[in-house]
């Protein structure tokens, strides 16, 4: 355990008690995990989310190498007897490993340099005389000449002269307070220049926005940065930081020099100068610029793994029967058939020299898997070619009227899948292009079940990847899976080491394991049959056993993510509430009389109870949302088919900080921004929404020529999808036989037949406006109820009704109801 000023030190940082930081740390030294303790441990963490968790584990992971450094530290100097209790004082009040190594710096083994070469010629005393800056003493050139001796190779009054310097500049570059001066301003007042390079076209191009680049190093964004250092280390960018480094050397001499006037300030000056450019700014600049690169990182690898979590948190179709198409490559697509289970079934390759060709004889070979397989879903690889493909799956299922829907499959990682020894285990008699089709059906499916058959660093694009540190993208990775998997739960019947592997306590070797002995058992009845595996004993147990679920167990709530351990607390409610498992599974409500408190335990406490009696009435469900296909009912083509103010249902593709993306299965996606994505999650879309959703969202504009699609969902909340308009029919006029019939949308609302105007009528128009002296329905007085108004007088009353938008045609409507009421 690390000391208690370093717990208070972390309570400080994130803005919590000291005493839960303490339980926190005290769990994890016993072997706890943080999906564990941020599920199972609430009670002792006051309910503490797993980022929080894991950022107490990062710092007292740093504490605890802080504490192991500083001891070794303290032993060496001991060693060399010069340990003080000022200085032991001064150690132990750091908390950082920068400060720690700048005071440590004086007491470390010199290697040769220019000081100990001077200090060996017997210039060490000229350097405390200049040093001592004494006013009654003869100055420093009549007393360096009694140093100028031939056999210590000291030639000349400026040779010794210049060795005392060489001194006195390593003793001014080893104090920490200078040191901590130096880095603090070039990292608040140095500049970030940035100059082009002779390199060829295609660098030059890629990096061109940041020639002659400029601007205050703490202010630079971070994407910028690791930008910016990626083309220098391509050679196309030349970076330095600019700062007044004569404001900065006067600074320090000044703490030194006692008269500027006299000819030591000389002397000392020139020492600080030789130190600050030959030994401090090299050397510190590298540190400051590594510790903006590690923060600049820090936020890339947090959008790494925001990303990563959304896509292996994309809704699954579930257990239904579904075709995957892989575009692997412009002329060539490949179907693949599976059962409800994922199954291969059928796989057939479509080839063309042309583009018709290819719609033409994908168009055959669906229409026959559609006939054999009567799946539900088709999925598409988001590769080059798959929106196209999707258009055209769309507009057969549509055309021929089947009870199927069509939606991109994200395709991370599915090259790397396709290709793995995993993947040729699974199919060693298919191709690669076959193996990438069935694992996109799959990924339709069940998303995450399939995903964590790729290294996680595989699924994270590469353009949010840029310019960061490879391992510690890798870690961050792995942590967000673990999260995800341990989230959502894993089936110990029927999962894949794959996945189990990620499982709370387990190991790949482990997991490797359970699925031996869940082979030789046929499957496991209940969760204490996992005490029988190789590698799990009561710690792993306790560790794993709620994330496992079994699946067809003996015990329902072993098919549940409540801890074995809790048993007896469900025992104690059910007996409060005198009822069975079953009638409270069927009415969870009955578990509102509870009192939790007073059911509370050393083991489970409110906030594990309030989980439990969460958990009682979703036993066996997925707590993933259900997929749900885009319902439009307007084809596009293209980007031209988009107009403003059209509503229209889309996929969102990618979060970020600024919005969101979403796709219409065109090959330009729409950006929603945060702005307008609503009133309720402003300040973090992320929060909300998930890559896979399906949002509604209103076009609000389109620029063909940059080809960028603005959208909003605030704008969209209350407003139906657009329907395509209406072709005049002559002879269906009013009153006319089926004049008086109603059409149905996807969403089943009623509209209105169409006037004689509906043809001309723009998006805009049919938009609804507020009446004139009608408060809004927002606002805050009282809303009016709009009386029902009979279809047939309606028509009656048309006769005035000529040629207007809707908006005037209901505020005519209005005029007449409050005429008639006057």
């Amino acid at each position: 355990m690390i000391a208690q000023h370093f717990i208070e030190l972390i309570a400080d940082e994130l803005r919590l008690k000291p005493e839960v930081v303490e339980a926190a740390i005290g769990l994890f030294v016993k072997g706890a995990t943080i999906p564990f303790v941020a599920r199972y441990r609430k009670d002792l963490t006051g309910g503490l989310s797993e980022s929080k968790l894991e950022r107490i584990e990062e710092r007292n992971n740093y504490f605890t190498a802080l504490s192991s450094r500083k001891n070794a530290i303290l032993e060496n100097i001991e060693k060399q007897g010069r340990l003080t209790d000022a200085l032991r004082g001064v150690l132990d009040a750091c908390h950082d490993h920068v400060t720690l190594e700048d005071i440590s710096l004086p007491f470390k083994k010199q290697r040769n340099n220019r000081a100990a070469i001077a200090a060996n010629k017997g210039l060490l005393p000229l350097a405390d005389y200049i040093w001592a800056q004494s006013p009654t003493s003869p100055p420093p050139v009549l007393y360096a000449e009694s140093f100028v001796l031939v056999d210590k190779q000291v030639l000349s009054v400026e040779e010794a002269l210049e060795g005392a310097r060489h001194i006195l500049a390593e003793c001014i570059a080893m104090n920490a307070d200078i040191r901590q001066e130096v880095r603090k301003n070039l990292y608040e007042e140095g500049m970030l220049a940035v100059h082009p390079t002779r390199v060829e076209a295609d660098k030059a191009s890629r990096y061109g926005a940041f020639k002659n680049y400029r601007h205050p190093l703490k202010d630079v964004t971070e994407e910028v940065f690791l930008t910016i250092l990626q083309g220098e280390q391509r050679n196309a960018l030349r970076v330095e930081l600019v700062v007044d480094d004569e404001k900065l050397i006067r600074s320090i001499a000044g703490r030194f020099i006692q008269d500027s006037q006299n000819a030591y300030a000389v002397e000392i000056e020139a020492a600080v100068t030789d130190a600050y450019k030959r030994l401090l700014r090299p050397v510190i600049e590298e540190e400051v610029f590594t510790r903006v690169r590690r923060d600049a990182e820090d936020a890339a690898i947090a959008a790494c793994r925001d990303h990563l979590r959304n896509l292996l948190l994309t809704a699954p179709v579930g257990p239904e029967p579904v075709i995957g198409i892989c575009c692997w490559s412009p002329r060539v697509r490949v179907l693949a058939a599976l059962d409800n289970r994922g199954a291969f079934l059928s796989a057939a390759s479509v080839t063309a020299d042309t583009q018709e060709g290819l719609d033409a004889e994908m168009e055959k070979a669906l229409g026959s898997m559609l006939e054999a397989h009567s799946p539900k879903g088709i999925g598409i690889s988001s590769a080059p070619g798959g929106r196209e493909a999707l258009r055209l799956v769309q507009s057969y299922l549509q055309k021929n009227k089947v009870p199927a829907f069509g939606t991109l499959v994200q395709d991370a990682g599915l090259s790397a899948y396709s290709h793995s020894p995993l993947a040729v285990q699974e199919f060693p008699d298919k191709e690669e292009q076959v193996r990438a089709a069935i694992s996109v059906g799959r990924r339709l499916q069940d998303t995450l079940r399939e995903l964590v058959k790729v290294e996680p660093w595989n699924l994270i694009p590469a353009r949010l990847a840029m310019g960061v540190n490879r391992r510690r993208l890798q870690s961050g990775a792995v942590r967000t899976v673990e999260s995800v998997v341990n989230r959502i739960g894993a089936d110990a019947n029927t999962d894949s080491v794959e996945l189990l592997r990620y499982v709370s306590g387990l190991q790949l070797g482990v997991a490797q394991a359970l699925v031996e002995k869940r082979t030789e058992l046929g499957k496991f009845s209940k969760r204490d049959d996992l005490l029988e595996v190789s590698g799990i004993g009561e710690k792993t147990f306790q560790q794993c056993a709620g994330f496992l679920k079994i699946s067809g167990a003996e015990n329902p709530l072993d098919d549940s993510t409540i801890h074995p351990e809790s048993y007896p607390a469900v025992e104690k409610m059910l007996s409060a509430l005198e009822c069975s498992l079953d009638q409270v599974r069927e009415k969870p409500e009955l578990l509102r009389g509870l009192d939790l408190q007073g059911m509370a335990d050393e083991t489970t406490g409110p906030l594990a109870l309030e989980d439990i009696c969460y958990e009682l009435g979703r036993i066996g469900r997925d707590p993933r949302r259900r997929f749900r296909p885009p319902q439009n009912m307007i084809v596009l083509n293209g980007i031209e088919d988009l107009k403003p103010d059209m509503v229209l249902e889309g996929i969102v593709t990618n979060i970020t900080d600024f919005g969101v993306f979403v796709s219409f299965g065109l090959d330009q996606e729409g950006l929603v921004h945060r702005s307008e994505v609503g009133r309720n999650i402003l300040n973090d879309p992320k929060r909300a929404l998930q890559v896979g959703d399906v949002v509604k969202v209103l076009v609000t504009h389109v620029d063909l020529e940059a080809k960028k699609i603005a959208l909003s969902i605030r704008g969209a909340a209350k407003l139906p999808l657009t329907r395509p308009p209406r072709q005049y029919r002559p002879g269906l006029e009013s009153g006319a036989p089926g004049a008086e019939r109603f059409d149905h949308d996807s969403q089943g609302d009623r509209r209105r037949p169409p006037r004689s105007d509906s043809r001309d009528r723009d998006f805009r128009d049919s938009r609804r406006a507020p009446m004139e002296g009608y408060p809004s329905r927002r606002g805050r007085g009282k809303s009016i109820a709009i009386p029902k108004i009979n279809q047939g007088a309606s028509r009656r009353d048309g006769e005035n009704l000529l040629n207007t938008s809707l908006a005037d045609q209901l505020a005519a409507l209005r005029d007449k109801i409050i005429s008639t009421k006057k």
